[in-house]
C-alpha cells in the first residue's frame, strides 16, 4: 500500500489511500477543515497521522479510515507531522515555529 497526494498536498481536505501496484483507490480518509500538508504511517503500518492546514493533527486507523484522536495546540497551519521509530510518540512542526511531542493514544 502507498499514499499518493498531487502536489504534495491535499487541497480537497481527504487523504486518498492508494494500491499503486493495481491503480485503485483502497480508502479516503475525511475530517481535516482545510488542506492536508502532512503524512506519516506508524511503525507497524496501523494508524496513519496527517497535520493540515486546520491547524490540527489527526490519527487515522488505516483499515478502517476512522480518525482515532484529533490533537490540538498548534496557533498556525502544522507543516510537517512524523512518528517515533517506536510508534510511541508523534512529533508535528507548524508555521507558528513551534515543534510539539505528543504521546500516541
Amino acid at each position: 500500500m502507498n499514499c499518493v497526494k498531487e502536489k504534495n498536498r491535499s487541497e480537497d481536505n481527504n487523504i486518498i489511500l492508494w494500491d499503486w501496484q493495481n491503480n485503485r483507490q483502497i480508502r479516503t480518509f475525511k475530517g481535516h477543515s482545510n488542506a492536508v500538508t502532512s503524512l506519516a504511517f506508524s511503525p507497524d503500518g496501523l494508524n496513519l497521522v496527517s497535520g493540515s492546514d486546520d491547524k490540527t493533527i489527526k490519527v487515522w486507523d488505516v483499515q478502517t479510515g476512522l480518525p482515532i484522536i484529533t490533537l490540538f495546540g498548534h496557533e498556525s497551519y502544522v507543516e510537517s507531522v512524523a512518528f517515533s521509530p517506536d510508534g510511541k510518540n508523534i512529533v508535528s512542526g507548524g508555521y507558528d515555529k513551534t515543534v510539539k511531542v505528543w504521546e500516541m493514544p
